[in-house]
């Protein structure tokens, strides 16, 4: 065997090690599932190709408490062609309220496997490196929302690692709806989701169209009959 012969394999070997790391780096979140401790990536997958981007600001005060940032998400079309949801909380300097959670809907219909990253995941843009890991991940039991827990919360001038949602959808929109989580305070915000692909149309049943083409030709032996009538 050549030493290219050899480098080739090396090159092969790892390569396929480094897909399984990153097929393992994800947890699976079905329907009325939790991930505890959900892993970390090390950042967008290669291939990923950004397609929209947004910074939602936040301000609440109740009973002295201030929940005070910038809730960013961002949609990637990945290799296979499916999307992946990016979000991460980042607080003010006037954030006194400890930010323990925050949750996003609707995610109705599509798979979602789920990861953290600490990395700045869009080089440049409103995204930031993080510092809070969050350490659990629920799914409500229908399927739609997520809610992301950090047992250290978000304090004043701070990140979160960004969060990574990675579904079966094809299809986004701006219509979903996060909400931030202080503690005695919260604020709801428009965010990406999954677009709710509508159900096709139904499929006469074979039946339905043998009824439906007897009547209609019920109806044009009548108008030749009326026909014959009236010529005579």
């Amino acid at each position: 065997m050549t030493l290219r012969q050899l480098l080739g394999g090396a090159v092969a070997a790892s390569s396929i090690l480094l897909l399984a790391a990153n097929a393992q780096a994800q947890a699976p979140l079905a329907p009325g599932g939790a991930a505890v401790a959900p892993p970390t990536i090390a950042g967008v997958p290669a291939g990923s190709v950004l397609q929209a981007q947004q910074s939602s600001p936040f301000f609440a005060i109740n009973g002295g408490q201030t929940i005070s940032g910038n809730l960013l998400s961002a949609v990637f079309a990945n290799s296979g062609g499916t999307l992946d949801f990016y979000y991460q909380v980042t607080t003010n300097a006037d954030n006194n309220s400890n930010i323990g959670a925050f949750s996003i809907t609707s995610f109705v219909g599509s798979t979602t496997d789920v990861a953290q990253t600490i990395a700045d995941v869009d080089s440049g843009g409103p995204f930031t490196t993080g510092t809070v890991l969050s350490t659990l991940i629920t799914r409500e039991s229908t399927g739609e929302g997520l809610t992301f827990v950090f047992q250290n919360s978000i304090g004043a001038s701070t990140s979160s690692y960004t969060q990574v949602v990675n579904t079966s959808a094809t299809n986004f929109t701006l219509g979903g709806q996060a909400a931030i989580l202080g503690s005695g305070v919260a604020q709801s915000l428009s965010t990406f989701v999954i677009a709710a692909v509508p159900p096709s149309p139904q499929a006469p049943e074979p039946n339905s169209l043998a009824l439906a083409a007897t009547g209609l030709i019920g109806a044009m032996g009548m108008v030749g009959i009326r026909r014959r009538r009236s010529s005579k």
